[in-house]
């Protein structure tokens, strides 16, 4: 179950025994890749990604930031009425990238 991997990991992440895998990465690719997998399970819902033209590459552990971004467009998906799009936005302000 996801959920339970996810309380795994995090367990694991905040006792220090989990090891990252820091690597440059795309962050719009990451997020088509995470909307793939969801919709892989929940069907088809209507989503629009927009993603600022600016954004560097982010240095991450892609597949930990994968399963948070899962999360996230999961809950959307559980908790959004039926025929209500889903927007991602990814932009950056100042220092920080905010996803929306």
């Amino acid at each position: 179950d996801v959920v339970v991997q996810n309380l795994l990991d995090m367990s694991r992440l905040e006792s220090g025994n989990l090891k990252l895998n820091w690597d440059y990465v795309d962050l719009k690719e990451l997020i088509q890749n995470s909307l793939r997998k969801v919709k892989q399970f929940y069907g088809e819902k209507e989503t629009r990604i927009f993603v600022s033209g600016d954004l560097p590459l982010f240095y991450l552990d892609y597949v930990l930031m994968e399963q948070s971004i899962e999360n996230i467009v999961r809950n959307a998906f559980l908790y959004t009425p039926e025929m209500s799009p889903l927007d991602i936005s990814v932009e950056l302000e100042d220092k920080f990238v905010v996803l929306t």
